[in-house]
């Protein structure tokens, strides 16, 4: 049941972020991967295997958003804007 839950949140994950970020694919892909990594409650291993990623990947690309976010104000509120659009 729990994994089901799971998978569904990372599915809204991925539409929440591929509806606000249609056009600029690696940058989608990175922002699923920060919303991932801090919203669904899977491990790095499962996201990494999720997005065909390993550990140090997934794990560098949430980063880096998350530095983008702190330092570009509009950057920070489109993730603040993917975020309150979505159940996460």
């Amino acid at each position: 049941m729990r994994s089901l839950l799971i998978k569904a949140l990372i599915d809204q994950i991925e539409e929440a972020v591929d509806s606000a970020c249609p056009s600029d694919e690696k940058l989608a892909r990175q922002v699923k991967l920060y919303f991932c990594t801090r919203n669904s409650g899977r491990t790095l291993i499962e996201i990494g295997s999720r997005f065909c990623m390993g550990l140090s990947r997934v794990t560098q690309a949430s980063n880096r958003i998350g530095l983008k976010a702190e330092k570009g104000k509009k950057f920070g509120k489109l993730l603040k804007r993917i975020e309150g659009n979505s159940i996460l």
